[in-house]
C-alpha cells in the first residue's frame, strides 16, 4: 500500500494508480479491527470508482465480523449526521475525495460521534493479518428525511423572509439534498446551477475557494437579481458565498455575519477561527460578550479543539464552519440559513451585511516554493521575534505587531504534502499591508 494517500485529516489519491480497490479493502479490515468495531456505517460520494471501492471496503468489515449499516450517497455533513444520531455506530466511513478532482477518491475516518480519526492510526491494524470471521451482516438505510428534519430543527426557517438565491452544487453530492431541504423553505426562490449530481465535474472544479469556479454563479446572481449566491464543493462539507453584486464573500466575513444566530443560541460562549481569519472575528465577538480562540488549521484539530473548550462554532478560512448542536462538525446547509436568517432579521442586503467587517486589509494566502522550510522560518523569527508583540508557534508562526494607531501580523505555515510555506497577512490600512508583504517576499522568495 503506497503510505503517501494517508494525510493528515483523510486517505486520499488518484484512482486507481494510487489507491484501488485492494487498498480499500485492507482499508476496511484495518479500520474495524482498530475500533473493535461491531457496527460500521458506510457512505460514499458520486464519483465513478466511489461504488467499486465501497464494495471492497464493506467486504473488509464484514470480514471482521463487523456489522455494515450503508448509507448510500450523501453528503460528508450527512454522513456525520447518519453516524452521530443514533449512536449505534462504533464508527464510519465516507468513501470521498471531497473538493479533489474527478480522478481522486478516499476516505475519511470517524468515530462513533463523528469526530475524526487519524487515518495513520490504523496503519498497524492493516499489518495485522487476523483470521477472517464469520461475516457481519449488511443492512441499508435512508437518512436524508432525518437529516433534513434535524437542520430545520436549528434553524427558524420561518423567519426568513422571501428571498431569491442561486446555488451552484457544482454537479457535486449537494445536488442530491438541496431540492429536498428547498422544499421546506418555499418563501426561498432559489436558481438551480449543475444539481445533477456528476462527479466528473463537467462543468467546473466543486471547489468555491477558487474564484474561477464561480463565474457562472457570479453571472447568474447579478443576471437575476438575486439576493445571494451560494457554492458548494464535491462532498459539501464546504460553502462560498457571493453578494448580490456578484463579488466573492470571504470566509470569516461570513462567520461573523452569522455570529448573532449563533450567540442568541449560546449567549457568552466561546468561539474558535484559525489563525489565518481576520481580527475582525475576535472583536465582533468581544462585542457580543463572548470569548474567541485561535485554532491551527484543519478540521481534525478544531473540532477536538470545539469539544474540548465546549466552543458553540468554529470557522476556517478555506469556508468549513462547524456547530455544537451538529455534533460539532461541517455543515454547510446550517451555515447557508444562518445568513438567511440574519439577511432576513436585518433587512440588509448580503453586501450590507458584510460591509462593516471589511475594516482591514488581507494578502490572502500566497504559496513559496521552498527548498529548506525550517531555514526560511529561521531567518523570520531572527527579523520579526524582537519586534513582536505577540508571537505564536501554534501554526508554523504567527507574529502580531502593534504601532498605534496601525496593527499587522502574518503567519507562515509549511505545507504537510508539498515543499511550499503558505503566508497570509493583514494588516489596519493598504500601504502598510503592502510594505510588510514587499519585506516578507523578500525573504520568503530568497
Amino acid at each position: 500500500m503506497n503510505d503517501a494517500i494517508f494525510k493528515a485529516y483523510d486517505i486520499r489519491g488518484v484512482y486507481p494508480q494510487e489507491l484501488d480497490e485492494k487498498d480499500a479493502y485492507q482499508i476496511g479490515r484495518a479500520f474495524a479491527s482498530f475500533l473493535k468495531a461491531k457496527t460500521i456505517l458506510v457512505g460514499e460520494d458520486g464519483r465513478t470508482s466511489s461504488p467499486a471501492l465501497k464494495k471492497a471496503l464493506i467486504r473488509g468489515i464484514a470480514e471482521t465480523g463487523a456489522n455494515v449499516i450503508l448509507a448510500g450517497r450523501l453528503t460528508t455533513p450527512m454522513f456525520y449526521f447518519a453516524v452521530a444520531h443514533k449512536k449505534h455506530c462504533d464508527g464510519g466511513i465516507m468513501v470521498t475525495a471531497s473538493h479533489n478532482p474527478a480522478r481522486y477518491n478516499g476516505f475519511k475516518l470517524v468515530y462513533g460521534d463523528a469526530m475524526p480519526i487519524e487515518p495513520k492510526a490504523i496503519i498497524k491494524s492493516i499489518e495485522n493479518k487476523s483470521k477472517i470471521r464469520s461475516k457481519g451482516k449488511i443492512k441499508k438505510i435512508n437518512i436524508a428525511d432525518g437529516y433534513i428534519k434535524k437542520i430545520l430543527s436549528l434553524a427558524d426557517t420561518k423567519k426568513i423572509k422571501p428571498l431569491k438565491i442561486v446555488i451552484d452544487a457544482g454537479n457535486g453530492m449537494a445536488g442530491g439534498i438541496l431540492p429536498k431541504l428547498l422544499k421546506k423553505i418555499p418563501q426561498i426562490k432559489a436558481t438551480p446551477l449543475f444539481f445533477k449530481v456528476d462527479m466528473s465535474f463537467p462543468n467546473h472544479e466543486a471547489n468555491p475557494l477558487k474564484e474561477e469556479t464561480l463565474e457562472k454563479l457570479k453571472e447568474t446572481v447579478v443576471k437575476t437579481k438575486a439576493d445571494l449566491g451560494i457554492a458548494y464543493d464535491g462532498d459539501a462539507d464546504r460553502i462560498g458565498f457571493v453578494d448580490e453584486k456578484g463579488n466573492f464573500i470571504r470566509a470569516d466575513f461570513i462567520f461573523s455575519a452569522i455570529l448573532p444566530q449563533i450567540f442568541k443560541k449560546h449567549p457568552k460562549t466561546t468561539i474558535l477561527y484559525d489563525l489565518r481569519s481576520s481580527k475582525i472575528i475576535a472583536e465582533e465577538v468581544k462585542k457580543m460578550g463572548g470569548k474567541s480562540k485561535m485554532t491551527r488549521v484543519g478540521h481534525a484539530f478544531i473540532k477536538k479543539e470545539l469539544r474540548k473548550s465546549d466552543a458553540a462554532a468554529a470557522a476556517e478560512i478555506s469556508s468549513h464552519f462547524y456547530f455544537k448542536d451538529f455534533y460539532g462538525v461541517e455543515c454547510s446547509d446550517l451555515t447557508m440559513l444562518s445568513l438567511l436568517l440574519q439577511m432576513s432579521e436585518t433587512g440588509k442586503n448580503a453586501s450590507e451585511l458584510i460591509k462593516p467587517f471589511e475594516k482591514y486589509f488581507q494578502s490572502g494566502e500566497i504559496n513559496f516554493e521552498v527548498s529548506d522550510k525550517e531555514k526560511i522560518l529561521s531567518k523570520l523569527l531572527k527579523k520579526y521575534k524582537p519586534l513582536a508583540k505577540k508571537v505564536s508557534v501554534l501554526d508554523g508562526i504567527r507574529m502580531d505587531f502593534k504601532d498605534a494607531p496601525n496593527f499587522w501580523w502574518f503567519n507562515v505555515r509549511a505545507s504537510n504534502t508539498e515543499p511550499l510555506l503558505r503566508l497570509n497577512a493583514e494588516a489596519s490600512n493598504k500601504n502598510l499591508l503592502e510594505k510588510k508583504l514587499s519585506e516578507l517576499k523578500t525573504i520568503l522568495a530568497s
